[in-house]
């Protein structure tokens, strides 16, 4: 009964351990200024190659793990994906308004996009 316990117990410390050591990227900015996405972080792999969007953005980690970068690839919608080394994560770009949703001022109705193919008493308008 004691090894068990004694083993139960050191598996527990190391998951512990283990889990505080994992590598969590930490973004500080991600911001959308003069038509470019710029972002900037830290507590990312070390020296390590960046990719946003699935491309490499030709910049590396520093050796403390921070990073800043811009880039002209905005996703439409203000969501993009940054991955360094193995870690990935989501980031959410400030100053940016989604492609695809049209922007309504209040008090003002939407606009509605009319097809081309649209012919007054079709299913098309």
């Amino acid at each position: 009964m004691k090894k068990i316990f004694s083993a139960t117990v050191a598996i527990a410390v190391m998951a512990i351990f283990t889990s505080a050591c994992a590598v969590v990227i930490n973004v500080d900015e991600a911001t959308l200024q003069n038509g470019k996405v710029l972002i900037s972080g830290d507590q990312a792999p070390k020296g390590t190659a960046i990719e946003w969007e699935g491309v490499l953005v030709g910049t590396n980690t520093k050796a403390d793990g921070a990073f800043t970068f811009n880039t002209t690839n905005r996703p439409t919608n203000c969501v993009g994906r940054l991955k360094i080394g193995t870690e990935a994560r989501d980031v959410v770009i400030n100053n940016c308004t989604p492609a695809d949703i049209p922007v309504r001022q209040p008090g003002m109705p939407m606009k509605r996009r009319i097809p081309d193919n649209c012919f007054p008493g079709t299913h098309n308008c």
